[in-house]
């Protein structure tokens, strides 16, 4: 988890005149400036403010949203991509834990293909038995 400058001794937070330092995105250094804000993310994705820290909070969000060195989220492209699949699954009624378990997986990386296309599957039985009720 990310350090937040209150996290820091003694509550420590950058004067407002510091100097912006680079924020690291893929092993690349961009400005602090660029990406968005969580209010710009809900406002393209359709997602609340709320759910995007609840998302955060609870593991869905990989890897971990990028901060300002003043603590407040920057989104990427990579993030508003993993939002938009997270929304999908949710409306197709998977379970957050299931999410957060396909998102424990994908961030281990490469190997675990077919635990991940099994946990697909599976949710996909279930989704076809109840539209089957339905």
């Amino acid at each position: 988890m990310p350090v937040r400058p209150t996290d820091r001794p003694g509550g420590f937070s950058p004067s407002v005149g510091a100097p912006a330092r680079p924020v690291t995105v893929r092993g690349k250094d961009v400005p602090p400036d660029s990406g968005l804000t969580i209010a710009e993310v809900a406002s393209r994705t359709g997602v609340s403010v709320h759910t995007l820290r609840y998302y955060e909070r609870v593991g869905l969000v990989i890897p971990d949203v990028d901060r300002t060195p003043g603590g407040r989220r920057r989104y990427h492209e990579r993030d508003l991509t993993w939002i938009g699949m997270c929304t999908k699954l949710r409306a197709t009624g998977m379970p957050i834990r299931t999410i957060r378990q396909y998102a424990e997986l994908v961030a281990a990386g490469h190997g675990n293909e077919e635990e991940r296309l099994a946990l697909m599957e599976a949710h996909r039985a279930e989704v076809t038995v109840r539209i089957d009720e339905l």
